[in-house]
């Protein structure tokens, strides 16, 4: 659950992109870019907006800039009745970036974002329907990065922490996390040539219970994969690459790739 106002833009992946990103993107990728303080100094902004069945949306964003470094903040609240009896939902989040350029080549950014929101099912939409449950589920994340950037190739080093609770009126309790390290390294030898190579690792599971343990699982991952690019004249680009993948539960896994793309507008 991702505060919006602390997106910059939505990158979407379709198809299957597993071998870059490992064995849970076998339908695509979406990769969420959060914003960068680009203006000197201090400049904020707070936005409200009221809609039918009592709908309600705050913004406060704050952000502040100051030679090599940046920070952003922003709050939203997010609330409604429903459309229908027992449907009332609310929603507050909170994102918090801060970042420090080292040097002309090296950068680095931390950020948090935390959420909570309460919603009610209002049950099946028939005569005498019957109140449902109630949800009080809390999300977060913490990541570090530090990237760099030369003439001929860039990276990054990318580390991670998702974590949630989720809490149902029948008594239903879960707790789950996702802790990662992603490592990834692009090279231009060439001006039509791309080499991107990179490991990446996670270890994620959680706990439910009901009256009862249902569940109490541990899983972990590590992968890493080379993948080349390759523009022949002008208009018809070659890829290939692979990707060895270890899973605690199942073992390890080869992935391959390979595409051919030619773009049709060339020349025209």
């Amino acid at each position: 659950i991702y505060s919006s106002s602390g997106v910059e833009r939505v990158e979407v992946i379709r198809g299957p992109a597993s071998m870059m990103y490992g064995s849970n993107a076998m339908g695509g990728v979406i990769n969420i870019l959060t914003r960068r303080t680009t203006k000197e100094g201090f400049s904020g902004e707070a936005g409200l907006r009221y809609g039918s069945f009592n709908t309600k949306e705050m913004v406060l964003s704050g952000s502040y800039r100051h030679k090599n470094w940046n920070l952003l903040t922003t709050l939203n609240r997010n609330s409604t009745d429903g459309h229908r009896a027992n449907s009332d939902f609310s929603q507050n989040s909170g994102y918090f970036k801060i970042g420090y350029r080292l040097n002309e080549h090296f950068r680095m950014h931390t950020d948090l974002n935390l959420s909570r929101f309460k919603a009610t099912d209002p049950g099946p939409d028939t005569l005498g329907a019957v109140k449902g449950y109630a949800l009080d589920i809390k999300r977060g994340s913490w990541s570090y990065s530090l990237e760099h950037e030369f003439a001929t190739f860039s990276g990054s080093m990318h580390v991670y922490r998702n974590f949630g609770t989720h809490d149902v009126s029948d008594g239903f309790h879960s707790e789950d996390f996702n802790n990662g390290l992603i490592i990834s390294e692009s090279i231009r030898p060439y001006k039509n040539t791309l080499i991107n190579f990179g490991l990446d690792g996670n270890v994620y599971g959680g706990v439910a219970t009901q009256t009862v343990q249902l569940v109490d699982s541990t899983v972990s991952e590590i992968g890493m994969y080379g993948f080349v690019q390759q523009t022949v004249l002008e208009h018809l680009t070659l890829n290939g690459g692979l990707r060895l993948q270890y899973n605690s539960q199942y073992g390890k896994e080869w992935i391959p790739a390979a595409g051919v793309a030619w773009d049709l507008q060339h020349g025209i």
